[in-house]
């Protein structure tokens, strides 16, 4: 809960996997990695990244208890990997 009017961003961290700002998930079974995206909607058109990239999530408080989802895809255009296991671990960092 944020102060009435008060500004506040999101960011969203690389993930412990990341690399070059990609983020990637992986299978410690196999050692071989998905990439996949984070987005701000359901549309995947507004990328969400960490706090000073730019593409953070920025809101106004309202007073009250504030819901933000996180819309995640995996891109298509990557080789194939073996079915198993994949994880990741992202830091929401919040300003305000």
């Amino acid at each position: 809960t944020c102060t009435l009017g008060t500004t506040y961003s999101i960011g969203l961290s690389e993930g412990n996997n990341g690399l070059s700002g990609q983020r990637r998930m992986i299978s410690t079974d196999l050692n071989t990695f998905i990439n996949y995206d984070l987005y701000t909607d359901s549309g995947f058109s507004s990328a969400w990244g960490d706090i000073g990239s730019g593409t953070e999530k920025v809101d106004t408080g309202n007073a009250t208890s504030q819901t933000h989802t996180i819309h995640a895809r995996i891109p298509s255009a990557q080789a194939p990997v073996a079915a198993g296991i994949y994880s990741d671990t992202i830091v929401a960092t919040l300003t305000f």
